[in-house]
């Protein structure tokens, strides 16, 4: 976990992606936990990291009954102004399967590795398999509460509170509880 940090979005030569990962079921690296801590090596190996929340476990939302709890955790990087989200989306992919992520006609299907593009700099995309800023982040608790712990003041793309603003306009549930 790093502490808060003031976050932009955007800045002289970078450009600031934040991530969320998530995972609920066992990948051929391990449990969800075991899982999303390779996953945020293999990050931190290709750009230069910013903050990493803590873990927290969630409720599963909008899943089939009986779904087990995802972990999840959001990461600010730092890439380089030459950067494309269709390139980190890319990579993404790559990487969920790598972990073993098979393509689901669910939209909400348990899964071992889930990486999505949540904010990229101040830009707005739409196109297809692609939409940033992602069109639910901020009215999901599991990830406005990870992104307030290391960014609680900044002020995301398309909105005008800050981070914990946000989080403190959510409801409580689904529950989302902070792993030590």
């Amino acid at each position: 976990m790093s502490s808060p940090v003031d976050i932009t979005l955007e800045a002289t030569g970078s450009i600031t992606a934040i991530i969320g990962l998530g995972a609920n079921m066992p990948s051929n690296f391990g449990s969800p936990l075991e899982t999303l801590s390779e996953a945020m090596k293999r990050l931190k190996a290709k750009y230069s990291e910013i903050a990493c929340s803590s873990f927290y476990q969630t409720e599963a939302v909008d899943c089939a009954p009986g779904t087990a709890d995802f972990i999840n955790v959001v990461v600010a990087l730092k890439l380089n102004l030459q950067s494309s989200a269709s390139e980190l989306l890319l990579y993404l992919q790559e990487l969920e399967k790598n972990f073993g992520r098979v393509d689901s006609d669910s939209e909400n299907a348990p899964r071992p590795l889930d990486l999505d593009i949540l904010w990229f700099g101040n830009q707005q995309v739409s196109a297809p398999g692609l939409t940033i800023p992602h069109p639910r982040a901020t009215r999901r608790r599991f990830v406005m509460e990870p992104l307030a712990e290391i960014a609680p003041n900044l002020i995301v793309t398309g909105e005008s509170k800050t981070a914990l603003a946000l989080l403190e306009s959510l409801p409580l549930l689904p529950a989302v509880s902070r792993l030590s």
